[in-house]
């Protein structure tokens, strides 16, 4: 549950989150309350010194603080600090309690806050029916959707035995599929019932996508279980083991078809929140500028097609997408990004137009289009380098020597021979019939020093040079232009110390001479001329290309 809750939270700052386990108790059981303050880095203010949340909770309530635990954990880049506050939570009264929310006081003064949780009590009648210690179920969140909507199947156990375990076969779920993206989850907790007996509840999620139209029957899952039996005493537990096979109820889901969809349809059926961000507001003719569309959903997003954006005086190039999808804390999340290349083709203030994306809402039954506003970008004139033509090649070695005749000589045709006798040739014959397999061993031997050899030798010669992107160039422009991007992007990431594929290039040119950066900023962006935006490739890129690499080089 910890984890969900940092994948969530892992590209905020500072961050409160506040969950309940279960939110959902029976009138005189006690649960869990986490409130969790999640930090990235180290700068800033941090927890203040004996500090605990301030929690606004209601009458049908009770909340006894446990106590406090810290760890970090590593997102890639980033490292988060949680400070953890766990508390007893008890159920008093029956109904909807919201509780919270949390405020938090940092060593600063300063004060962050998280959202509330509500928490159901439901009376203790609905708990008679369970006389047995163990309760099996199976169920689905919503009973009708519609095709492409996320239908979330929950199954599990709750067990008034010590020691319970379970495996479980799972239903074939026809008319559904699982989505590309967000593994199943499973989570357990433990509750105390009123008389102080722990209820252990084992639970597990399973998104799937609605594929099929229709009246849905889904087969009951299969749960192999062991109790364990007896009291416990010294770490070991006496008494006798039962397993028991048991099966939920069988479920039925209904799926309602779409309805005919409009023009510039995404194919995303969820609750969408969607954002444009334009990474510049200024920019000069030719440059190239980063177009970023997010999109969030309780749907999955697999399988989206944005709309063409084809703004006047300005040219539009795919770059990179991103698709995934999670659990988190039992609800499905959908994010996706479409990151694109705009690159101006006039001069003056240009007026970008809205992006529409038309998606659907299952909660309202109908399609939806968001108007993203993408704002405006002040161009300004472009910048073309000079022609100068300058050979950097190498200019040819000197004339090999001439090659030394070979001599071929006839046999011998003189000696001296001798056949030794039987007894002094045992040994040889023994040699000989042992040789295939000595030979073997030792061409094993002599081909693991080889690799060793070659090991050292690659790691010892250290990153590829940038110029050997420039040997033995393709005549087609597009393979062209690559290579000398990669020559440019690996003289870089040389000069930094890092591989290409951590390359921060920004940085990069930031740490070069003022005049070196502005050369390579300039040709950066003819590059991007010539790749993006169908400018022409003249003939002197490639010695522009060899003098900047030079020049980063030498720097």
């Amino acid at each position: 549950m910890v984890m969900a809750l940092l994948t969530a939270l892992a590209l905020a700052s500072t961050d409160v989150q506040v969950v309940a386990e279960p939110s959902a108790l029976l009138e005189g059981q006690t649960g869990n309350l986490h409130v969790m303050l999640v930090q990235e880095g180290t700068q800033g203010a941090t927890l203040a010194s004996g500090v605990t949340p301030r929690l606004d909770v209601p009458p049908g309530l009770d909340v006894r603080y446990k106590g406090l635990s810290q760890r970090f954990q590593s997102t890639g880049a980033r490292i988060v600090s949680v400070f953890a506050f766990q508390y007893a939570l008890t159920a008093l009264a029956t109904g909807e309690h919201t509780l919270g929310p949390p405020t938090i006081r940092m060593s600063d003064g300063s004060t962050v806050s998280g959202p509330s949780v509500t928490v159901t009590v439901k009376p203790r009648s609905e708990a008679e029916e369970a006389t047995d210690d163990l309760t099996l179920y199976a169920r689905f969140d919503e009973t009708t959707l519609w095709e492409g909507q996320v239908a979330l199947y929950r199954y599990g156990l709750s067990s008034r035995v010590d020691g319970t375990r379970a495996s479980w076969r799972l239903p074939t779920f026809d008319g559904l599929r699982t989505p590309q993206h967000g593994q199943p989850g499973e989570r357990q907790f433990t509750v105390l019932d009123d008389d102080g007996t722990p209820i252990t509840t084992v639970e597990g999620t399973v998104p799937l996508i609605a594929t099929g139209t229709g009246t849905l029957s889904i087969s009951p899952a299969i749960a192999s279980i062991t109790l364990g039996g007896g009291s416990r005493g010294w770490g070991l537990r006496f008494g006798p083991m039962r397993e028991e096979r048991r099966a939920t109820e069988p479920l039925s889901l209904t799926v309602r078809p779409l309805p005919p969809a409009p023009a510039g349809f995404t194919g995303a059926v969820g609750e969408v929140e969607a954002t444009v961000t334009l990474e510049r507001d200024q920019a000069a003719v030719g440059e190239s500028v980063g177009l970023v569309v997010k999109l969030q959903s309780d749907g999955a997003l697999e399988g989206l097609a944005l709309p063409t954006y084809e703004p006047a005086g300005a040219s539009v190039y795919a770059d990179d997408d991103a698709v995934t999808g999670r659990l988190v804390d039992g609800a499905y999340v959908g994010v996706a990004q479409s990151r694109k290349v705009l690159v101006p083709t006039q001069e003056g203030t240009l007026e970008l137009p809205p992006l529409e994306l038309v998606t659907f809402s299952p909660s309202r039954g109908e399609y939806v289009t968001h108007r993203l506003e993408v704002g405006s970008l002040e161009v300004r004139a472009g910048r073309e380098g000079d022609g100068a033509v300058v050979s950097f090649a190498e200019e040819p070695s000197a004339a090999l020597p001439e090659e030394q005749p070979v001599v071929l000589q006839g046999p011998f045709t003189w000696g001296v021979a001798s056949t030794p006798r039987i007894a002094l040739a045992v040994p040889v014959l023994l040699l000989g019939a042992a040789a295939p397999g000595g030979l073997t061993l030792f061409g094993q031997g002599m081909a693991a020093l080889r690799r060793r050899w070659k090991e050292r030798a690659v790691a010892e010669e250290g990153p590829p040079g940038p110029f050997s992107y420039l040997r033995g160039l393709s005549e087609d422009p597009e393979e062209r232009l690559a290579a000398f991007d990669g020559a440019l992007r690996q003289a870089l990431a040389n000069r930094e110390g890092v591989v290409v594929g951590a390359l921060d290039r920004t940085a990069a040119i930031a740490a070069l001479p003022d005049d070196v950066a502005e050369e390579v900023t300039a040709l950066t962006q003819r590059l991007d001329r010539a790749r993006y935006g169908g400018g022409a490739m003249s003939e002197s890129l490639e010695t522009e290309v060899r003098r900047v690499v030079s020049r980063v080089e030498a720097a």
